[in-house]
């Protein structure tokens, strides 16, 4: 029993440096090459060999902002909006550090509803929004 697991311990340190070695060596075999939408600019000419990938933008561009800012965007009658959770069902927005709710009030404003960039509210006597 203890000759059986010598055996199976010296297989895999065997198998865990033949790893590295193959790891190692390929990784110096292995050049950037880059795309051909790379090498070719915008009027087809040719860039630089090498050239650094650009990330992929966002899809929330329509926000204008980075939703991960910890300044405030705007205040209305003191209402800060800070964020929103959105969900077709139970939309939930952070407003003033409270988490709300529709019909939850928060200052003496009723939340009427929760859109995915904008919380509206009523006053008693008219409508208004926050938005992000």
């Amino acid at each position: 029993m203890r000759n059986k697991k010598v055996i199976i311990l010296i297989v895999l340190s065997l198998a865990a440096v033949f790893s590295l070695i193959y790891g190692i060596a390929s990784s110096s075999r292995t050049k950037y090459k880059p795309s051909l939408e790379e090498k070719t600019g915008a009027e087809g000419i040719q860039s630089v060999e090498g050239s650094f990938r650009h990330a992929k933008r966002s899809g929330y561009e329509y926000w204008g902002r980075t939703p991960f800012s910890l300044a405030p965007i705007k205040a209305f009658q003191g209402l800060i909006l800070e964020g929103i959770v959105w969900d077709n069902d139970k939309p939930v927005a952070i407003i003033n550090g409270s988490v709300v709710k529709i019909g939850d009030t928060i200052d003496e404003h009723i939340v009427v509803d929760i859109k995915p960039d904008r919380v509206i509210l009523n006053d008693g006597s008219k409508e208004f929004e926050l938005k992000l």
